[in-house]
């Protein structure tokens, strides 16, 4: 029987937190293949079980957003922060690891951060840091 919308959506959530997911019907793990989309604000999937052959787009369940709302300064400063301690980042609305690109360069430096599943965006620099009240 083809996969319903709970079942994609469980899927999507499942490859999600683990970078792995499984076929609701017949518990094969699933072949995911990301989608080289360009232009789209969130990574696209391609999903097929290797047994039963069922297979879906990630946007019909997780379309590309039309608006994006930001992520709030005080979520910016967390991320920034959390960045800096761990090396990594979480997005604070869905959970998903931040794709953060940090350069250094003459002067200072700047990340940029992008959340792959909801698409939101933003860049912080030693600037921002300084405004913030971080001293250095």
């Amino acid at each position: 029987m083809p996969w319903n919308k709970q079942q994609k959506k469980e899927i999507l959530d499942s490859y999600w937190a683990s970078s792995v997911a499984y076929c609701p019907d017949d518990n094969a793990r699933l072949d995911i293949q990301k989608d080289k989309a360009l232009g789209h604000k969130t990574d696209l999937f391609f999903i097929r079980c290797p047994r039963c052959q069922q297979t879906f787009n990630s946007d019909e369940i997780e379309p590309e957003p039309q608006e994006i709302d930001e992520f709030t300064n005080q979520e910016k400063k967390e991320i920034v922060d959390t960045y800096f301690a761990t090396k990594t980042g979480i997005c604070p609305r869905d959970g998903v690891t931040l794709k953060i690109e940090h350069d250094e360069h003459t002067g200072g430096w700047f990340i940029h951060v992008r959340c792959p599943r909801c698409g939101r965006v933003f860049q912080w620099t030693n600037k921002d840091d300084e405004k913030s009240g971080k001293k250095h």
